[in-house]
């Protein structure tokens, strides 16, 4: 049997990944900056391989810090 086996991060985990503010990231997910799921209206989470691939696409430029300001 295959299961997908994605990995799910919280907020917190997310907003350590990138080492900014509750409220900063609140801003980002709000504008659609990050991907992210919202899937009973309330709690946030993000597919891990998402905002892996989010990060890489914006490494190496300072698109990374401009994407999220």
């Amino acid at each position: 049997m295959n299961v997908n086996k994605t990995e799910i991060l919280n907020f917190k985990q997310v907003q350590q990944l990138l080492g900014v503010s509750q409220s900063y990231l609140y801003k980002c997910t709000s504008q659609g900056k990050i991907p992210c799921y919202r899937p009973t209206k309330g709690k946030l989470f993000f597919k891990k391989e998402e905002v892996m691939e989010w990060i890489e696409s914006n490494l190496g430029t300072d698109q990374l810090i401009s994407k999220l300001n």
